[in-house]
């Protein structure tokens, strides 16, 4: 499991997106840069997915179709949940501006974007896994 190189991408991608996150909360580059914030979102969707998807499949056989449909499903709707969770944390933080005229479309985009994320992650992985084992 440790020997993949796809695990240590993650691993590297998560240390990536803490130091972006640390710098955007000292130096206001969320508030700065329109999009860093979208960036920083696309980012932990995709480590989310990515890890997610990577445990699930570097851990089971080939499933039939109907199972590969529910894993995508599920791994979304995690990666959903997940991105609703870190918007409670950031509102409860106090990391946002309350007062932002636009905090819920904000909200919706991040949450649409780190869902992207995951799903450019998913696909990576499950795309790597079928390929790995010829059955693409």
């Amino acid at each position: 499991m440790l020997k993949s190189v796809f695990f240590w991408f993650l691993f590297a991608w998560i240390i990536a997106l803490a130091v972006l996150h640390a710098l955007g909360l000292q130096n206001f580059l969320y508030w700065e840069y329109w999009w860093y914030d979208i960036l920083t979102h696309f980012m932990g969707g995709f480590w989310v997915g990515g890890i997610w998807s990577w445990v699930r499949l570097s851990r089971r056989r080939v499933e039939p179709l109907q199972k590969k449909v529910r894993f995508y499903v599920s791994t979304l709707v995690l990666v959903f949940v997940v991105a609703g969770v870190w918007e409670i944390f950031e509102y409860l933080g106090g990391m946002v501006d309350r007062s932002y005229e636009r905090y819920l479309e904000d909200t919706i985009t991040d949450i649409i974007v780190g869902t992207a994320g995951a799903f450019v992650a998913t696909w990576l992985v499950a795309s790597r896994f079928l390929r790995d084992r010829n059955l693409n």
